[in-house]
């Protein structure tokens, strides 16, 4: 083996020299932020160019290569600074090709892999062009493919195109996206809509990336029938839009979902519409209203849960609702008037306490308290009050 670098580089095989067409293998680098390894790498260039001042690399081959990240410490408040990259030669890679490609995170027993990674790129002076980027992955099974300038100074302006495809095979239909970028590092503008299986629409904006980062974004997804991604939800159609604001740990999010479900034609169009915060760790809903077009009732909904930090996905909700019936149509054999609930802990266990009026057609009408606990496997009734013909009933269960 010879060693390149102490400590850092080790090269296990060398055939050919760096004038020829040089073939590497069992390479390993040994770095602060992670450990590379590659299994063969070989290179075909064109060292006669190097006269006039460019660099040509015909055909870069890499094969096998696994990218282990290492946990690392550093932390700092003060933003990057990018500086002006002015290559003093001309740099043309007609094609650089990483196959068997695997990506591990610190601390991850699962790697990312990519079947293929493909470019073709100029670097000339301060501009950097990309003919083509290209992805390929067996698991999910995709491809992706951009193309793309950048100017490495000042605020780096970039104008990039990508699209792809997602080919599932199987029952599920084929999704493809196309996208575009265009803007610097001061506002940064993106466009992507998808079709196939999902029919949606992003426009969104990133300012101010290196000193203090936000972003807004419009989404609207037309209608898209529930059976191009399961077939064990109900047939039906779902659509929606949303708009949000916020950084990069702050957000604001509002929004409206639809949906048409069969079985479920009684209730006509059913609409979810949602008021919501994430501030660092906590997820805040301040407004949940759902509604459906055939029937008088509405459920309103608030509340909170926990995302991450010392107790992640405890939450605590309040919904009240009017006019609910059961089935739906014109003859129901249940209706509450009007109720609330209140429920909190997490999804393991939560109390909660509900009130409630149930009018029925077989029953007389009856105000009904409860308080209790439940388990994904059980439930707990702590105290049971009934009122209903003028009588009062106390009970535990």
């Amino acid at each position: 083996a010879q060693r390149l670098v102490p400590g850092m580089v080790t090269i296990g095989r060398i055939d050919g020299s760096l004038l020829g067409d040089p073939v590497l293998e069992e390479i390993d680098l040994d770095l602060p932020a992670a450990r590379v390894t590659i299994g063969r790498l070989s290179l075909h260039w064109q060292p006669g160019k190097l006269f006039r001042r460019e660099l040509q690399i015909t055909d870069l081959d890499v094969h096998r290569v696994r990218v282990s990240l290492r946990q690392t410490d550093r932390q700092t408040t003060e933003p990057p600074v990018l500086p002006d990259i002015a290559l003093p030669f001309r740099l043309t890679c007609d094609r650089l090709a990483l196959t068997d490609l695997a990506l591990i995170p610190a601390g991850a027993d699962d790697p990312l892999s990519v079947d293929a990674l493909t470019l073709a790129a100029t670097w000339e002076a301060t501009g950097l062009e990309i003919s083509e980027l290209g992805l390929v992955t067996s698991r999910p099974p995709a491809e992706a493919r951009l193309t793309g300038k950048v100017d490495l100074t000042g605020d780096y302006p970039v104008t990039a195109e990508l699209d792809w495809h997602f080919l599932p095979g199987g029952e599920l239909a084929p999704l493809a996206g196309t996208g575009r970028v265009k803007g610097d590092l001061q506002a940064l503008r993106i466009v992507h809509r998808t079709t196939g299986r999902l029919t949606s629409g992003f426009e969104g904006e990133l300012s101010d990336l290196l000193d203090a980062p936000t972003w807004r974004a419009l989404v609207r997804v037309d209608d898209v029938s529930t059976h191009d991604f399961t077939r064990d939800a109900p047939a039906g159609s779902v659509a929606g839009h949303f708009s949000g604001t916020g950084t990069f740990s702050d957000a604001s999010v509002t929004g409206t979902v639809t949906a048409e479900l069969e079985g479920l034609d009684a209730l006509g169009r059913l609409e979810a519409r949602v008021d919501a915060e994430i501030e660092q760790d906590l997820l805040s809903v301040s407004q949940l209203n759902l509604s459906a077009s055939e029937v008088p009732g509405s459920l309103q909904a608030r509340g909170r849960i926990q995302l991450t930090g010392e107790a992640p996905g405890r939450f605590d909700v309040d919904a009240e609702w009017r006019d609910l019936a059961w089935p739906p149509g014109e003859a129901p054999e249940y209706q509450l008037p009007a109720g609330t609930l209140k429920a909190s802990g997490t999804a393991d266990a939560f109390s909660h306490e509900v009130a409630t009026r149930i009018e029925s057609a077989t029953l007389p009408p009856a105000d009904v308290q409860w308080e209790g606990q439940a388990t994904p496997g059980s439930m707990t009734v702590d105290t049971l009050q009934v009122d209903t013909l003028g009588g009062h009933i106390d009970g535990i269960g």
